[in-house]
């Protein structure tokens, strides 16, 4: 492929080269200037310099529709006779124009040709350098903290999904350990059939300890959760905190990366992996990837442009087929049962949607009803309820805009125990007998209205 470069500047002809690598031939016409002394050119490059554009020189250029033609202006009009030679060319040749934003090619909104902003294009990459240079500090301030650790404790939620088993890994990469120096902790157990297959197709353990185990490890780092999730004393010290959740309380930690403008963990993890220059295998690829994935629901909720980012690097390396088989978790009868009596139990009034499952032996079926709840019927928002080991758990999904999920959690359920989350998706654990003794309630039946009038009422 040959490229031909008009231009007016001498000093673009370094940033001609540049984006033309790769070419089969490289010719740049300098018009009205002269190259400077000495000035080095690429082994490809033939440079040519006119006064001006004429008819005829253009067309012992032998130029077509095949070449790939660019311009860089300074004096746009001088360019016109150019641009009226290139429009006689049929088929016509793509053609990008490197310009300054107060400056306009003749002809630049035909079809086949691209104007680049060069002032905005020079500002996007240098703002996206900037970003870089952030998350590379973090990233290392975070491998710094815990280089010289003996063993390091990986903290997730009580019962860790996707995103946290995969930050989970990209920490243990970033550091150069492995499940015995830096293991995946959590204080619960993974339920979630899903979440199980991940763990077994990975090849990886999640492992249930205790706050007393907790205090055995030199450092602590919590991902994708914050040290309050755990209670107001848990009995343990965190050293550094990752996640994506909205921060409710001050985070009393060395190390504290908490930003909700993320969809997954996952995509801050990978961050920083990027930055320090850290291999990610397809292993962990794929674990981040899912992590991703389900997360932000495909990219369907809460996705930001950095989770697409993520994605587009980790796919190519990810094995796809790992994915759906950790994705196609199937309902045994017991779990159908639960999904079948809160739909015949749903109350719907308007576009809100109350599922009530009661008393549960997994607690996993209550997300996952979650996510089904937003394919019944009109329901744009969403809560669904069910008792389990003492608590009762309300998960919410949003559809709407203007009503946000985290919010709503938060203000009805904070004051019993944990509640917070995203616009889209959010959750309340808190004491059922607490719960109870607020209201003079007796009866779980007497529990399942109070909970559904205090969110008709609220929303």
């Amino acid at each position: 492929m040959r490229y031909f470069a008009f231009a007016d500047r001498e000093d673009h002809i370094r940033l001609i080269e540049n984006v033309a690598k790769g070419s089969d031939a490289l010719f740049i016409i300098l018009a009205g200037v002269k190259r400077r002394a000495g000035a080095a050119l690429g082994a490809d490059t033939r440079l040519l310099e006119w006064d001006n554009f004429t008819a005829e020189a253009l067309a012992k250029l032998d130029m077509d529709h095949r070449d790939r033609i660019i311009i860089s202006a300074l004096e746009p009009g001088r360019f016109a006779p150019l641009m009226k030679f290139l429009e006689k060319m049929d088929p016509p040749a793509p053609i990008l124009s490197l310009m300054e934003a107060d400056r306009q090619l003749p002809s630049a909104s035909a079809l086949n040709v691209s104007v680049v902003d060069l002032t905005e294009a020079a500002g996007k990459m240098l703002r996206r350098e900037w970003r870089f240079i952030e998350i590379k500090r973090r990233a290392v301030e975070l491998y710094r903290l815990l280089k010289n650790a003996g063993k390091i404790a990986i903290l997730t939620q009580n019962d860790p999904d996707p995103d946290a088993i995969a930050s989970g890994l990209g920490v243990q990469a970033l550091l150069g350990r492995n499940r015995t120096t830096a293991p995946i902790l959590t204080l619960g157990d993974v339920t979630r059939n899903e979440n199980v297959a991940m763990i077994r197709l990975l090849k990886t353990t999640v492992r249930t300890v205790s706050p007393e185990e907790l205090r055995e490890f030199d450092r602590i780092v919590t991902v994708d959760v914050q040290p309050a999730y755990f209670g107001p004393d848990p009995g343990f010290t965190v050293d550094a905190v990752i996640d994506h959740h909205p921060s409710t309380n001050h985070i009393d930690a060395a190390f504290s990366d908490v930003n909700m403008h993320y969809g997954a963990t996952s995509t801050m993890v990978h961050e920083y992996l990027c930055a320090l220059g850290v291999k990610v295998t397809r292993r962990l690829a794929t674990a981040m990837l899912y992590g991703i994935m389900t997360d932000t629901m495909r990219l369907e909720r809460g996705a930001s442009s950095r989770d697409f980012e993520a994605f587009d690097s980790l796919w190519p390396a990810a094995d796809k087929d790992m994915i759906s088989n950790m994705a196609r978790p199937r309902l045994n009868a017991e779990e159908l049962g639960y999904f079948v009596r809160a739909i015949r139990r749903r109350r719907l009034k308007g576009d809100f949607l109350f599922l009530w499952l009661g008393r549960i032996q997994r607690n996993d079926i209550i997300p996952r009803l979650a996510d089904f709840s937003l394919q019944i019927g009109e329901a744009l928002f969403t809560a669904t309820c069910g008792i389990y080991r003492g608590e009762l758990i309300v998960s919410f999904r949003s559809l709407d805009a203007e009503r946000n999920a985290g919010a709503y959690a938060s203000a009805l359920f904070s004051k019993w125990g944990s509640a917070g989350g995203h616009h889209s998706m959010a959750k309340a654990v808190i004491s059922l007998q607490a719960f109870k003794s607020s209201f003079g309630l007796t009866r779980l039946n007497d529990v399942r209205e109070k909970v559904s009038r205090l969110i008709e009422d609220k929303i």
